[in-house]
């Protein structure tokens, strides 16, 4: 690993390490990078419905699907209680905005 810059590991090399750690190596798709931005559009953190009212199209719960995919990726973090009047909110994580900048 030492000529890192020069020649990196294979993609197989680097799902076995992941594995072996208890992670999954996993493409983030060129939608799912538009998805983070939106969020960030949004202060990095925003209720589903924030995210509906500012997209538009979307119904609440197909917010809630795609915000779990990313999630599911590591990209975005669920905060809050979901309770009434303490809605969920889904923050960009560390990684999310690595992947947003890759």
């Amino acid at each position: 690993m030492a000529d890192y810059p020069d020649n990196p590991p294979g993609l197989g090399t680097v799902r076995r390490w992941a594995a072996t750690h208890g992670c999954v190596v996993q493409y983030v798709t060129a939608r799912q990078r538009d998805w983070i931005d939106l969020l960030a559009e949004l202060g990095s953190e925003a209720t589903a419905a924030d995210i509906r009212r500012h997209e538009g199209s979307s119904t609440v719960q197909h917010v809630h699907t795609r915000m779990h995919k990313l999630m599911h990726v590591g990209a975005v973090e669920r905060v809050g209680e979901g309770k009434p009047g303490r809605p969920y909110r889904y923050r960009i994580t560390p990684v999310g905005e690595l992947l947003r900048h890759a």
